[in-house]
């Protein structure tokens, strides 16, 4: 997804890291895909998929947000073709960061930068709230680490 910010890599990655503090993102989830593209609003751009290494990672009884029980992730999107069991490389597979996992994940952005906005999917932090139904709305507000500037 192509995230257009306020925010510099470093913010990005304490969003996600947030979100894994706070268990809302288990620990194995990473960048798969973190990439600078132009953005004629805002200062940056960035391509982002997020996935794992492993398949068993899902939190014991996760359905998804439809309800369905997941015993496994499925596989990751590659962006250009839908799901895919190619591998990467020596890595092995990469499995999809659950849809609760992005929810919490794109909630910490939108904390970090209320301007934020997620191209083709959420214009803004409203936008997404209203799409979600408010599940990954927590009700705080996050402040940057010590020092640190959007």
């Amino acid at each position: 997804m192509r995230l257009h910010t306020n925010l510099s890599y470093a913010h990005v990655y304490e969003a996600l890291r947030q979100a894994k503090v706070e268990g809302h993102v288990t620990w194995d989830v990473e960048f798969v895909n973190f990439s600078a593209h132009g953005s004629r609003t805002m200062p940056f751009a960035f391509e982002i998929q997020l996935g794992t290494y492993d398949k068993h990672s899902l939190p014991a009884g996760y359905t998804d947000q439809n309800g369905q029980k997941l015993n496994v992730r499925r596989y990751k999107n590659t962006g250009s073709r839908g799901a895919s069991s190619e591998y990467y490389g020596s890595c092995g597979a990469v499995w999809s960061a659950t849809w609760d996992e992005w929810g919490w994940f794109i909630a910490k952005v939108f904390q970090l930068d209320p301007d934020a906005y997620w191209a083709g999917h959420y214009s803004s932090s409203a936008d997404f709230h209203r799409k979600t139904g408010r599940k990954f709305d927590d009700g705080e507000s996050t402040v940057f680490p010590e020092g640190a500037t959007a």
